[in-house]
């Protein structure tokens, strides 16, 4: 494990990357209130619009994902956020094979499939490979991996760093093992070069 170094341009990136999911997430929240003609008079109103829906798991209520699913966006992506052995520790609210189970379901309904986690809480190397094979082997064709950052002094520490190199060297895995798109560096969140992603998949 890497020592703890500071990077000196996070903290602004950081509160824009988390100012920006915060709104992608209202947007989503809000999605499940949306009739789906409306969604699809977007598409009617903009053909070449592609839409990408950031989900939450919903606590697994099964028709508020097929509300989603029936819309039928370009992309669903739902995000397992850190390796199984440690998501009870870092989204205690959160259950990782109920992640899995959305990804499932939106794979079986035919959609693009999107999904990423944070790394630097503490998971090692082979731990990162591993979850992304499993990933991968659903049918998840979109994957992102980007650095976790401590919004407050009451989240998780930051355990490491994680050097570019490695992200590059999870970039490389991820390509080998049959994911059609993968974003992975420090600064990657979700919405990272989206616009390239629906391009490379659609």
């Amino acid at each position: 494990m890497s020592k703890v170094k500071k990077y000196p341009f996070i903290i602004p990136s950081y509160w824009l990357a988390v100012n920006t999911c915060r709104f992608v997430l209202f947007c989503c929240n809000s999605f499940r209130f949306t009739k789906k003609d409306k969604f699809k008079n977007t598409k009617k109103m903009n053909p070449k619009c592609t839409v990408e829906v950031l989900t939450p798991d919903f606590m697994g209520n099964k028709n508020a994902i097929r509300t989603v699913l029936k819309a039928k966006p370009d992309i669903f992506s739902h995000n397992i956020e850190c390796i199984e052995r440690i998501s009870r520790k870092v989204r205690p609210q959160a259950d990782w094979q109920r992640s899995l189970s959305v990804l499932n379901d939106s794979i079986k309904y035919g959609l693009r499939t999107k999904t990423g986690l944070m790394v630097g809480f503490g998971e090692k190397k082979n731990e990162v490979k591993e979850t992304m094979k499993q990933i991968v082997d659903i049918g998840v064709q979109i994957f992102t991996i980007g650095q976790y950052l401590q919004p407050t002094k009451k989240h998780l520490k930051v355990q490491e760093y994680v050097d570019k190199a490695i992200f590059d060297e999870y970039k490389d895995y991820g390509l080998s093992i049959g994911f059609k798109v993968v974003e992975s560096g420090p600064l990657v969140r979700s919405s990272y070069h989206a616009d390239e992603q629906a391009r490379m998949v659609l």
